[in-house]
């Protein structure tokens, strides 16, 4: 960004920050768009005032709601949710359950598409809806790829923010023992951490690049999810996540 840029040009670079780094600083900001703080903090204003950015308790700025209403209508060849629905629909036949396709907005995990399953299952983690990255396979399994500097922002924000979760961190330490765990194996399964009585197994997208794209998880009842079936849904999974990885468009934000 250089003073020469006309002032929109530098609030949308200030904006596209944040597909890099979730959680930014003022001066970390000022330092990275090359612009002073009090420039930085009318753009921000700029945004907040719009929901495009939100302050976090922190002091910190993360994307806002309004990000959520764009992406929505986001609809490029190429992305994320155009590549995924058809292996989707096949995981969701495949498994018998319902298929989740999730990616990280700011601090967040957001539920991008759904897929239902034979059985259909109402689930209250749906498209649109943000969920917690330390609750449940969907969010764990971003939580713990993201990349540094990203994964310990993330985690600063999940065990340190006050009401960022009606499940609140109480052992750090077993926090990230479970994230490095879930990292090694690839696949983070869980039962009833978000919603009673509801199992899911998740696995991560990278793109080419190996760049961190999303996760997509099967959920169900966990009657119907016995653990001898993990090891089938685990490599359904794989399967279906490697599919939609080799026909992502690196360049594209998903």
């Amino acid at each position: 960004m250089t003073d020469g840029e006309p002032a929109h040009a530098r609030v949308l670079d200030l904006l596209l920050a944040f597909a890099n780094r979730p959680v930014w600083t003022v001066e970390a900001l000022a330092e990275q768009m090359g612009a002073t703080k009090s420039t930085t903090y009318r753009f921000i204003k700029s945004l907040r005032e719009r929901d495009l950015v939100v302050r976090r308790s922190t002091g910190e700025y993360s994307l806002g709601p309004a990000i959520l209403s764009l992406a929505s209508h986001v609809e490029l060849r190429g992305s994320l949710s155009e590549v995924a629905l058809p292996v989707m629909r096949k995981l969701a036949v495949d498994s018998g359950e319902s298929v989740i396709l999730t990616v990280v907005v700011g601090n967040k995990a957001l539920a991008l598409e759904q897929v239902s399953g034979p059985q259909p299952l109402n689930l209250s983690f749906k498209p649109g809806t943000l969920h917690p990255l330390h609750v449940g396979a969907s969010s764990k399994i971003l939580l713990a790829n993201l990349p540094e500097p990203a994964f310990t922002e993330a985690v600063t924000a999940v065990t340190t923010t006050t009401g960022y979760s009606d499940h609140p961190v109480t052992d750090i330490d077993a926090l990230l023992a479970d994230l490095a765990g879930i990292r090694e194996q690839g696949v983070a399964i869980t039962e009833g951490e978000y919603e009673p009585g509801v199992k899911a197994v998740a696995c991560p997208v990278f793109d080419a690049r190996k760049t961190l794209k999303g996760a997509i998880s099967i959920a169900g009842p966990a009657h119907r999810m016995p653990s001898t079936s993990d090891r089938r849904l685990a490599e359904l999974l794989t399967a279906a996540v490697e599919a939609v990885g080799l026909h992502l468009n690196p360049t594209s934000y998903g």
